[in-house]
């Protein structure tokens, strides 16, 4: 009963009333303190759950789910100027969205969460698993373009640089072989990683497979031995030097007229 009662007293005249049209400093200040009055009597009725959940479920029981974010950004901004901000009623809707396959309607509520908390660790985290999640089912019907573009949302809401080897993964899948090395070139820029050894290894193996084999070699000589990838990044590294030596050995017995060795040497550089 007390759910309702809030519900139908409060959330939806607020909703409509205050919120349609953002007011000026003052009107901010007063409807703050009134909002957040709100709040601690929805609190004594229905636990901790904030107020703006009341606005959602109010437009969403209409199926106006752009409106209810609209709405709950709105106050949040409006929370924001008291210092109340508060999310775990927002959060916990994103999250049974997205276990119920709502991806969509989950990413747009994740998103004006962010939108005014860059720094929700949990939005950020929620944010990710779900837009690999539809990466992964874009990547099942054969939208590669879909996928990546999924991906590079993540680097855009979280700053999580990591994503662009999948992203470049995907992209020499596709015979995008310079947009791949642009991915992998602006990870290895970043400092972040440079002593990260997983990390490192990505980027010397994908490189690998992009035939730049200076980047390559370079990356996984930052594998440190503790890494479960250090004998496989040792190996590569022998075998690049190797191809090294025979590519010098090949190149001075042509000079020198010596067909058989250098024809040779490059038998054993393809057999590597």
């Amino acid at each position: 009963i007390g759910e309702q009662l809030m519900w139908t007293a409060f959330a939806h005249p607020v909703s409509v009333q205050l919120l349609e049209g953002m007011p000026d400093q003052i009107g901010i200040e007063i409807i703050g303190r009134i909002l957040h009055g709100f709040r601690q009597v929805l609190d004594h009725f229905i636990g901790e759950m904030p107020f703006a959940v009341g606005l959602i479920v109010d437009d969403l029981q209409g199926g106006d789910f752009e409106k209810a974010m609209n709405y709950a950004l709105k106050l949040r901004q409006l929370e924001l100027e008291m210092g109340i901000m508060g999310f775990r009623g927002e959060y916990q809707m994103a999250l049974t969205l997205a276990k119920e396959a709502k991806l969509d309607q989950a990413l747009k509520l994740v998103e004006a969460i962010l939108k005014v908390d860059p720094s929700h660790r949990n939005a950020s985290s929620l944010a990710i698993s779900i837009l690999v999640e539809k990466a992964k089912e874009a990547l099942r019907k054969g939208e590669a373009a879909k996928a990546v573009e999924s991906l590079r949302r993540i680097i855009e809401l979280t700053g999580d640089e990591s994503v662009r080897l999948q992203i470049a993964r995907i992209l020499i899948s596709e015979g995008r072989r310079e947009e791949a090395a642009d991915e992998l070139r602006k990870l290895a820029e970043n400092p972040l990683f440079a002593r990260d050894g997983e990390i490192q290894y990505e980027l010397g193996m994908l490189f690998g497979k992009l035939g730049d084999y200076d980047s390559q070699t370079a990356h996984l000589l930052n594998v440190p031995p503790d890494s479960p990838h250090y004998d496989e990044a040792q190996a590569v590294l022998k075998r690049n030097e190797r191809i090294a030596s025979l590519t010098v050995e090949a190149v001075d017995a042509l000079r020198g007229g010596r067909v058989d060795e250098a024809i040779a040497a490059l038998r054993e550089i393809i057999s590597l």
